[in-house]
């Protein structure tokens, strides 16, 4: 598109579609169980990110540039329930939850998604990485990203 003369070009547009739980206390909230976490994350993955997704995604394809993530995942921090936060991100509906996050981020028309780290540590400050030790590729969020990429979208 021109405006003034200039020639204006955009290839995408980017957001951080991340799936954490119910959470207005920036994570603080005491007494989660790992049934509610993951019960609160599928629920916020379906209605709160996929909503946006989708809204994201008719932005982008009407406006004909590519839809991208530049960092997503999950998003579990703070100081309330830690235990259970970090217990989270080796049970095996960690796989489930950010498998159906990638599936909704591909059916509503995006493109690129990178996941935010590949190994950090996993403390109450967050476990952003798919694995705490980078030695060790067993564990779900590394799970999830193999079943991607074994089966590109």
């Amino acid at each position: 598109a021109r405006h003034g003369g200039a020639a204006t070009y955009f290839f995408a547009a980017a957001g951080a579609p991340y799936v954490t739980v119910n959470d207005d206390d920036a994570g603080n909230r005491a007494g989660l169980t790992l049934d509610t976490i993951f019960s609160e994350m599928t629920s916020y993955a379906e209605e709160s990110v996929h909503t946006w997704m989708k809204s994201f995604g008719k932005l982008t394809a009407d406006n004909g540039i590519k839809m991208v993530a530049y960092e997503g995942g999950q998003h579990l921090y703070g100081t309330g329930s830690t235990e259970a936060k970090l217990a989270a991100q080796l049970d095996p509906r960690m796989k489930d939850v950010l498998l159906l996050n990638y599936a909704n981020w591909y059916a509503s028309g995006g493109d690129l998604f990178v996941h935010y780290s590949l190994c950090s540590g996993w403390n109450r400050y967050g476990a952003w990485g798919l694995s705490s030790d980078i030695s060790s590729e067993a564990t779900p969020k590394w799970e999830a990203i193999a079943a991607l990429a074994a089966s590109p979208q």
